[in-house]
Protein backbone atom coordinates (compact mmCIF):
# COMPACT_ATOMS: atom_id res chain seq x y z
CA UNK A 1 0.00 0.00 0.00
CA UNK A 2 1.37 3.17 -0.77
CA UNK A 3 2.24 5.90 1.29
CA UNK A 4 0.01 8.76 1.69
CA UNK A 5 1.59 12.14 0.51
CA UNK A 6 0.95 14.57 3.14
CA UNK A 7 0.04 18.06 1.82
CA UNK A 8 0.82 20.94 3.72
CA UNK A 9 -1.04 24.23 2.27
CA UNK A 10 0.92 27.38 2.10
CA UNK A 11 -0.32 29.93 4.15
CA UNK A 12 -0.67 33.26 1.99
CA UNK A 13 -0.65 36.00 4.00
CA UNK A 14 -1.35 39.41 2.16
CA UNK A 15 -3.16 42.71 2.28
CA UNK A 16 -6.46 42.43 0.97
CA UNK A 17 -7.25 43.63 -2.54
CA UNK A 18 -10.18 46.21 -2.67
CA UNK A 19 -11.80 46.85 -5.45
CA UNK A 20 -14.76 49.54 -5.90
CA UNK A 21 -16.85 50.30 -9.13
CA UNK A 22 -19.23 52.58 -10.16
CA UNK A 23 -22.05 51.66 -11.64
CA UNK A 24 -20.80 52.64 -14.67
CA UNK A 25 -17.90 50.63 -14.73
CA UNK A 26 -15.07 53.09 -13.48
CA UNK A 27 -12.71 52.71 -10.61
CA UNK A 28 -13.74 54.44 -6.93
CA UNK A 29 -11.51 54.85 -4.25
CA UNK A 30 -12.81 54.95 -0.39
CA UNK A 31 -10.97 57.40 1.51
CA UNK A 32 -11.28 57.73 4.96
CA UNK A 33 -10.62 60.72 7.01
CA UNK A 34 -9.87 62.43 10.51
CA UNK A 35 -11.48 65.70 11.28
CA UNK A 36 -7.90 67.74 11.70
CA UNK A 37 -8.27 70.53 14.87
CA UNK A 38 -4.70 71.26 15.44
CA UNK A 39 -2.40 71.49 12.59
CA UNK A 40 0.93 71.93 12.96
CA UNK A 41 1.20 74.26 9.83
CA UNK A 42 -0.87 76.62 11.46
CA UNK A 43 -4.36 75.59 8.82
CA UNK A 44 -7.96 75.42 10.19
CA UNK A 45 -9.85 72.45 11.25
CA UNK A 46 -10.26 70.32 8.34
CA UNK A 47 -10.22 66.58 7.08
CA UNK A 48 -7.43 65.35 6.65
CA UNK A 49 -6.65 61.88 4.98
CA UNK A 50 -5.36 58.99 7.09
CA UNK A 51 -2.16 57.89 5.63
CA UNK A 52 -2.36 55.23 3.00
CA UNK A 53 -0.57 52.70 4.88
CA UNK A 54 -4.33 52.18 6.62
CA UNK A 55 -6.45 52.96 4.37
CA UNK A 56 -6.75 49.51 3.19
CA UNK A 57 -6.74 47.77 7.02
CA UNK A 58 -9.60 50.47 7.93
CA UNK A 59 -11.45 49.80 5.04
CA UNK A 60 -11.17 45.71 5.22
CA UNK A 61 -12.74 45.87 9.01
CA UNK A 62 -15.20 47.88 7.83
CA UNK A 63 -16.21 46.05 5.29
CA UNK A 64 -16.21 42.94 7.11
CA UNK A 65 -18.78 44.52 9.75
CA UNK A 66 -16.19 44.60 12.16
CA UNK A 67 -17.06 46.95 14.86
CA UNK A 68 -13.89 48.89 15.71
CA UNK A 69 -9.93 48.55 14.60
CA UNK A 70 -7.02 49.17 16.55
CA UNK A 71 -3.78 50.64 14.91
CA UNK A 72 -0.06 52.11 16.21
CA UNK A 73 1.50 55.05 14.99
CA UNK A 74 5.54 54.79 16.56
CA UNK A 75 7.33 57.31 15.72
CA UNK A 76 9.79 54.57 13.77
CA UNK A 77 6.76 54.09 11.53
CA UNK A 78 5.64 57.50 11.91
CA UNK A 79 4.30 58.80 8.26
CA UNK A 80 5.01 62.10 6.79
CA UNK A 81 1.96 64.29 6.64
CA UNK A 82 -0.02 62.02 9.20
CA UNK A 83 -2.65 64.21 11.07
CA UNK A 84 -2.01 61.50 13.75
CA UNK A 85 0.73 61.59 16.72
CA UNK A 86 2.36 58.69 17.21
CA UNK A 87 0.38 56.82 19.57
CA UNK A 88 -2.07 53.64 19.70
CA UNK A 89 -5.50 54.26 18.70
CA UNK A 90 -9.27 52.49 18.77
CA UNK A 91 -11.61 53.54 15.68
CA UNK A 92 -15.15 52.27 16.08
CA UNK A 93 -17.13 52.35 13.03
CA UNK A 94 -20.50 54.05 13.14
CA UNK A 95 -23.58 52.79 10.98
CA UNK A 96 -22.56 55.99 8.77
CA UNK A 97 -26.60 57.22 9.14
CA UNK A 98 -27.09 58.10 13.32
CA UNK A 99 -23.50 56.74 14.55
CA UNK A 100 -20.52 58.59 13.33
CA UNK A 101 -16.92 56.79 13.44
CA UNK A 102 -15.28 58.17 15.97
CA UNK A 103 -11.15 58.02 17.07
CA UNK A 104 -10.07 57.40 20.66
CA UNK A 105 -6.11 57.93 21.31
CA UNK A 106 -5.41 55.13 23.93
CA UNK A 107 -2.44 57.47 25.51
CA UNK A 108 -4.61 60.02 25.96
CA UNK A 109 -7.87 60.25 28.46
CA UNK A 110 -10.43 62.05 26.40
CA UNK A 111 -9.11 62.61 22.86
CA UNK A 112 -11.10 61.87 20.23
CA UNK A 113 -11.72 62.87 17.03
CA UNK A 114 -14.73 61.97 14.46
CA UNK A 115 -13.21 59.85 10.90
CA UNK A 116 -15.36 59.68 7.68
CA UNK A 117 -15.21 57.43 4.67
CA UNK A 118 -15.83 59.15 1.67
CA UNK A 119 -15.95 57.61 -1.83
CA UNK A 120 -13.28 59.39 -4.73
CA UNK A 121 -13.56 58.76 -8.53
CA UNK A 122 -10.91 58.98 -10.71
CA UNK A 123 -9.89 62.20 -10.22
CA UNK A 124 -10.56 62.80 -6.67
CA UNK A 125 -14.05 64.08 -6.57
CA UNK A 126 -16.66 63.17 -4.49
CA UNK A 127 -18.40 60.13 -6.25
CA UNK A 128 -21.75 60.13 -4.49
CA UNK A 129 -22.34 63.62 -4.82
CA UNK A 130 -21.93 63.31 -8.30
CA UNK A 131 -23.64 60.48 -9.63
CA UNK A 132 -26.73 61.01 -7.22
CA UNK A 133 -29.73 63.67 -7.53
CA UNK A 134 -31.90 64.34 -5.01
CA UNK A 135 -34.31 62.70 -6.79
CA UNK A 136 -32.31 59.46 -6.53
CA UNK A 137 -32.11 59.34 -2.50
CA UNK A 138 -33.55 56.98 -0.49
CA UNK A 139 -36.09 59.59 1.30
CA UNK A 140 -35.63 57.90 4.57
CA UNK A 141 -31.43 58.28 4.87
CA UNK A 142 -31.53 59.89 2.42
CA UNK A 143 -27.30 58.81 1.63
CA UNK A 144 -27.35 56.02 -0.72
CA UNK A 145 -29.65 55.39 -4.19
CA UNK A 146 -33.46 54.31 -4.01
CA UNK A 147 -33.18 50.81 -4.98
CA UNK A 148 -36.42 49.39 -3.45
CA UNK A 149 -40.39 50.05 -3.82
CA UNK A 150 -43.45 49.76 -1.72
CA UNK A 151 -45.86 47.79 -3.42
CA UNK A 152 -49.58 48.36 -2.93
CA UNK A 153 -51.82 45.21 -4.11
CA UNK A 154 -54.89 47.35 -3.89
CA UNK A 155 -53.96 49.57 -6.80
CA UNK A 156 -51.27 47.21 -8.41
CA UNK A 157 -48.60 50.08 -8.23
CA UNK A 158 -45.34 51.11 -5.63
CA UNK A 159 -43.54 53.96 -4.86
CA UNK A 160 -39.61 53.72 -5.59
CA UNK A 161 -38.44 55.04 -2.31
CA UNK A 162 -35.90 53.17 -0.18
CA UNK A 163 -31.84 51.75 -0.24
CA UNK A 164 -31.26 48.30 0.20
CA UNK A 165 -30.14 49.05 3.96
CA UNK A 166 -33.80 51.18 5.04
CA UNK A 167 -35.78 48.36 2.90
CA UNK A 168 -33.95 45.91 5.09
CA UNK A 169 -35.28 47.84 8.22
CA UNK A 170 -38.84 48.50 7.17
CA UNK A 171 -38.94 44.11 5.99
CA UNK A 172 -37.12 43.60 9.93
CA UNK A 173 -40.36 45.71 11.58
CA UNK A 174 -42.92 44.07 9.36
CA UNK A 175 -41.98 40.57 10.27
CA UNK A 176 -41.22 41.66 13.66
CA UNK A 177 -44.72 43.30 13.84
CA UNK A 178 -46.60 45.67 16.24
CA UNK A 179 -44.52 48.29 14.71
CA UNK A 180 -44.68 51.77 14.93
CA UNK A 181 -47.61 53.34 11.72
CA UNK A 182 -44.66 55.28 10.16
CA UNK A 183 -42.95 52.18 9.71
CA UNK A 184 -45.97 50.08 8.34
CA UNK A 185 -46.83 52.55 5.85
CA UNK A 186 -44.87 53.50 2.43
CA UNK A 187 -42.89 56.57 3.07
CA UNK A 188 -44.45 58.29 0.11
CA UNK A 189 -48.26 58.06 0.52
CA UNK A 190 -48.58 56.61 4.14
CA UNK A 191 -51.07 53.79 2.87
CA UNK A 192 -50.21 49.97 4.08
CA UNK A 193 -48.03 48.08 1.67
CA UNK A 194 -47.99 44.61 0.65
CA UNK A 195 -44.40 43.89 -0.19
CA UNK A 196 -40.77 46.01 -0.51
CA UNK A 197 -39.32 44.96 -3.68
CA UNK A 198 -35.96 45.46 -5.33
CA UNK A 199 -35.96 47.73 -8.39
CA UNK A 200 -33.12 46.86 -10.84
CA UNK A 201 -32.72 50.05 -13.61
Amino acid sequence: MPAKKERHAAKVQSEPLLLLMSEGSEHLKPVWEVWSRNSPDGQPPRWRELPELLQTVLEANWLEGLPRVAFEITPTNEIEDCPLAPSRYDLTFGDERQVQHSLRRASLAGWNAKVRRTVRDGEGEDAVALTMTADDQCVVCMERRRTHAFMHSDTGDGHLAVCGACAEAYKAEATAGGAARAVRTCPMCRRPFTAVQRIYQ
